[in-house]
């Protein structure tokens, strides 16, 4: 058939059909991309997983002007993220996030409770040796920018305050 033709020219490994009643779509889950011709119902059970979320957090302060208060809705942010009712795969710390997994850092109870609920969290090392946090780490592991990117590239769903 037509739909069957054009389905067939896509080279997407791997290869999910979702719907096809005269209509079809495709889900590319490395790419996370619906291919749909016409308008298709979709229906697929590889969204809203766990698997497919993660937060990255790059600074010790949400977003700019103040940085007082840019400390204090971080901490919001994170406690926010223990109340989520699908938690994160993973949560990403680099640059001046990496000071939030430390001594010192007011949402360390926040990420320890996520932490032992599953949540995977993890430190840029290169960040650590940078701002000589490695001996202060708190809660979580060391990770690397290679795997940082992996995971990234691999999130379904990526969250950044």
């Amino acid at each position: 058939t037509m739909a069957q033709n054009y389905i067939d020219s896509f080279d997407f490994v791997p290869r999910y059909l979702v719907s096809m009643i005269s209509l079809f779509c495709l889900f590319d889950k490395n790419t996370s991309l619906f291919l749909t011709g016409f308008s298709p119902i979709i229906k697929t059970e590889h969204l809203n997983h766990k698997g497919d979320l993660i937060v990255v957090v790059s600074s010790d302060r949400m977003g700019t002007g103040n940085d007082e208060l840019g400390k204090v809705l971080i901490k919001g942010f994170i406690y926010a993220v223990t109340q989520l009712d699908t938690l994160p795969k993973k949560m990403l710390f680099y640059n001046g996030g990496a000071t939030l997994t430390t001594e010192g850092s007011d949402s360390i109870e926040d990420l320890k409770s996520l932490e032992a609920q599953g949540v995977e969290i993890l430190t840029c090392g290169t960040c650590l040796d940078y701002y000589h946090l490695k001996d202060k780490l708190v809660v979580g592991g060391v990770t690397n920018m290679y795997s940082i990117v992996e995971s990234m590239a691999e999130a379904g769903k990526i969250i950044r305050p």
